[in-house]
């Protein structure tokens, strides 16, 4: 297996790893309704869906799949501007003071 499948098949199993912990606190946060964990959950799917761009990518890979150039352009933008969306929501936060001790 060459170092590249590995690092695919890394990349796989760390994405499912994440699918399985987002789905955890997406469900803690709908039955507790805290506001701190509400926000995780919410930055948790974010990362996620930007985390299943680069499955995608890993799988097609290994399967050895041809993807068009504009579904690999949308799967890399879209995951990267989905991989950006926590900083300026929280600096929005903590510009509303929304932080505290």
């Amino acid at each position: 297996m060459a170092v590249l499948d590995v690092v695919s098949v890394v990349l796989i199993l760390l994405g499912l790893i994440n699918w399985f912990a987002t789905m955890i606190l997406v469900h803690g946060a709908w039955v507790h309704r805290w506001p701190a964990l509400v926000e995780r959950a919410l930055m948790a799917v974010a990362l996620t869906l930007s985390g299943t761009a680069i499955m995608v990518l890993a799988f097609a890979r290994l399967d050895h799949l041809t993807l068009s150039r504009d579904l690999v352009t949308v799967l890399l933008v879209g995951g990267f501007v989905l991989a950006s969306l926590p900083g300026p929501i929280w600096l929005i936060a903590y510009a509303a003071g929304r932080f505290d001790e």
